[in-house]
């Protein structure tokens, strides 16, 4: 991009993008999903293999779809705050990197504090891509694409395929999960990580392996250069799949013996030691306190038109307790019918109906799981409860929760699917545990 298409572009970013700016990041994508995709899909079983290609292709497909309509009509864009900024941001980043002397370089002063690592990601794809507004949101619809193949390979980890199956298709069309993934935000990015480490963390409570260890300490790394947060929540899941994790017939006993699990949690840890995330998590973690997260908590409430229980105070840990059940009731089925007062909410409601009548089977497949399967599920289990209960004390309003629970919807799918055959197993009188993964039963 020269110069003054630059100017244009920061004089009225809202202005509609001409055609070459949506054909080539399309074509740039096209190009590089379709064959990722396809050596994913690979299977040795034929029936399994063309499940996954054509789930896979098709939900890429209409992700790509979405974010070319939103690219190519700002008028379509209810739901893109954030958006805006990373891509507004992300492009000056870019432009300041390719042009260091050139007439508009951003000063780092005007640069917003929160989020700038997922802005200098968004820099680097326009800097790989062109500086195109669609590059990001393209290169979501891919992430979030993975995610679904990444969530078919953690269910088939824990359960039997059928349930990878389900979740698969869950993950792959249900509306959140592609909305979310065809705009300019971190989350499908996250999500895609979150999913590359539960599946290697449940890998690893299966057998030891250094390529494991080395996704897990890839994937947290670059989640904390986006959301670092996160990174607690997962190292948590991680680190109690490995001490609560008992083995299987078929599994190598020897990572399960406490020795070895210690030492893999320490070898772990020094890992991370040795990268510098400990210290740089640490200094982090130490801006933040339940009277912080209160604070952060009212702020939201008080300057959104969704926002709820405004004078809500969780700065003690008896308080947020008490919050907790009806925080989590808001972020698992919020907003309710008689919080649906405008247009962008009533949008929600079909899915929601849809969501809801998915709540028994939610409950089904969190109880067989504990029951039947806990030595698996236990950094899914983990990671889920404590991330969903952060996001329950934390967020404030319905627009906001609305988005992050499609943060966490990944891993309920999974457990939805588990819940909805063993009511099918049941009505067939077949033995609910035939559910777990079968190398599990041998």
């Amino acid at each position: 991009m020269d110069e003054r298409a630059f100017y244009d572009f920061v004089m009225n970013p809202m202005a509609p993008e001409p055609p070459i700016a949506l054909v080539i990041p399309c074509v740039e994508m096209i190009l590089i999903g379709f064959p990722v995709l396809y050596l994913l899909s690979r299977r040795k079983d034929v029936t399994e293999e063309r499940f996954l290609r054509k789930i896979l292709f098709i939900a890429f497909s209409l992700r790509l779809a979405l974010a070319l309509l939103f690219a190519s009509d700002k008028a379509f864009r209810l739901f893109h705050e954030d958006a805006h900024g990373y891509e507004y941001f992300g492009k000056m980043i870019c432009h300041a990197w390719r042009f260091p002397y050139g007439n508009f370089p951003i000063p780092e002063e005007n640069l917003p504090e929160s989020g700038i690592g997922y802005m200098n990601f968004v820099a680097a794809l326009m800097y790989l891509f062109g500086e195109y507004l669609l590059v990001p949101s393209a290169f979501n619809s891919l992430a979030g694409t993975v995610t679904v193949y990444l969530t078919f390979t953690l269910a088939k980890q824990m359960f039997h395929p059928v349930v990878a199956r389900r979740a698969a298709l869950l993950t792959a069309f249900f509306p959140s999960m592609v909305l979310w993934s065809s705009m300019a935000l971190k989350d499908p990015l996250m999500l895609m990580l979150i999913m590359v480490f539960l599946n290697a963390a449940v890998a690893l409570n299966r057998k030891f392996s250094w390529y494991t260890i080395f996704l897990l300490l890839g994937s947290v790394a670059l989640v904390a250069f986006i959301r670092f947060y996160l990174v607690y929540f997962l190292l948590f899941a991680a680190g109690g799949g490995i001490l609560l994790s008992r083995g299987g017939s078929r599994i190598d006993r020897t990572i399960f013996s406490f020795q070895r699990k210690l030492a893999v949690f320490l070898l772990f840890g020094g890992l991370l030691s040795m990268v510098g995330l400990t210290s740089s998590l640490s200094s982090k973690w130490g801006d933040w306190n339940l009277e912080t997260l209160s604070a952060y908590r009212s702020s939201m409430a008080a300057n959104a038109n969704t926002g709820f229980a405004v004078n809500v105070d969780i700065s003690t840990p008896e308080r947020a307790i008490a919050w907790l059940p009806i925080g989590l009731t808001m972020l698992l089925l919020g907003p309710f019918p008689w919080h649906m007062t405008s247009m962008r909410a009533l949008i929600t409601l079909p899915e929601m109906l849809f969501w809801w009548s998915m709540m028994p089977s939610l409950l089904r497949g969190l109880r067989y799981s504990i029951v039947h399967n806990f030595a698996l599920t236990t950094p899914l289990l983990i990671f889920a409860i404590t991330l969903c209960s952060v996001y329950a004390l934390a967020i404030g309003n319905f627009g906001a929760l609305y988005r992050m629970r499609a943060q966490v919807m990944a891993f309920l799918f999974v457990l939805i699917a588990v819940g909805h055959y063993v009511k099918q197993c049941r009505l067939r009188g077949l033995n609910i545990r035939l559910l777990v993964a079968p190398d599990e039963l041998a």
